[in-house]
């Protein structure tokens, strides 16, 4: 027999993207899916309701909101499938997204979870970029480097391997992917599915569009696991990679930060850009030193000589 997948979608709202959402799990060719939708605390229940209605066997779960992770993991609880996986109301799936990774699952024993890479998209479906994946196992080190990047609605997990990692961690209402594939990452590899990418879609109703709450989010994450792992005198080499990724984070922080005070600054918005930067500098205190650098390196590409670039 075809192995059964449950595939929980957790949501608080009725996104405009959601029906196109469910249409692309329900079409799913592998022959045995069951779709759970968690409604985390929707404000319109009748209406999400009345949507899920339309398509036929959607299992539907209300609950107050007590956040994705908590969403996530009482739709696991409610799941009758070998194998889980999670999708968001915002993104879109090929149709044979599940059968690809139940095979890389069968043809990985060892595996934690089969994940894939994104394709991102916009609002109107434009095309913005694609993330790409190798073909073998990546190194533990390159995972929690944050070197390779997993996010929840991007892989299968065995049932037994959610729970023995402890699924998600109802503490973090940001960045819970990261800490749970971290989690994962130590328990086992972590196997991609070459070429099987997911629409992951960019717009202003994003959870993540908040680069504040998510860097100190990722922050507190990379902390507690590198924290675990300086106290372990076995696993020194995985703490030094954490250490990595606080300042991959750092530097994403700079980033994002600069872009915000230069758009501010664009419109007039002083304040606005005074109030980042203040932020900036207190999360990266090396924020100055790094755009001063990148400046002079912009000045210097800038006058070099065509044929030298």
């Amino acid at each position: 027999d075809e192995i059964l997948v449950s595939m929980i979608m957790g949501t608080n709202r009725v996104s405009p993207f959601l029906d196109e959402a469910l249409a692309s799990m329900v079409n799913q060719t592998h022959p045995r899916v069951e779709i759970i939708v968690v409604d985390d605390g929707c404000r319109d229940p009748a209406s999400l309701d009345g949507l899920l209605a339309t398509y036929s066997g959607i299992r539907v779960h209300h609950q107050t909101g007590a956040g994705v992770s908590v969403a996530r993991n009482v739709g696991a609880y409610l799941a009758r499938g070998e194998l889980i996986g999670f999708f968001d109301d915002d993104d879109r799936y090929p149709p044979d997204w599940v059968e690809r990774h139940v095979a890389n699952l069968e043809a990985h024993p060892e595996a934690v979870l089969s994940y894939g890479g994104l394709r991102h998209i916009d609002a109107d479906d434009d095309v913005l970029g694609m993330d790409t994946l190798g073909d073998l196992a990546p190194e533990p080190a390159s995972i929690r480097r944050r070197q390779v990047q997993i996010l929840g609605g991007s892989f299968l997990i065995r049932r037994a391997d959610f729970a023995a990692v402890g699924g998600f961690n109802p503490l973090f209402r940001r960045a819970q992917d990261l800490d749970f594939v971290l989690r994962c990452n130590d328990r086992g590899p972590l196997v991609p599915a070459p070429g099987l990418v997911r629409d992951y879609r960019i717009h202003p109703d994003n959870a993540t569009r908040d680069h504040r709450l998510l860097a100190a989010s990722i922050r507190s994450i990379l902390r507690l696991h590198e924290g675990v792992a300086a106290g372990c005198t076995m696993r020194t080499s995985a703490a030094h990679d954490y250490l990595a990724a606080l300042a991959s984070n750092r530097r994403f922080a700079i980033w994002r930060g600069s872009q915000y005070i230069g758009i501010a600054l664009r419109h007039g918005r002083v304040v606005e850009a005074m109030t980042e930067t203040a932020w900036m500098l207190g999360f990266a205190p090396e924020a100055l030193a790094v755009l001063l650098a990148k400046g002079i390196r912009d000045q210097a590409n800038k006058h070099r000589p065509t044929s030298d670039r």
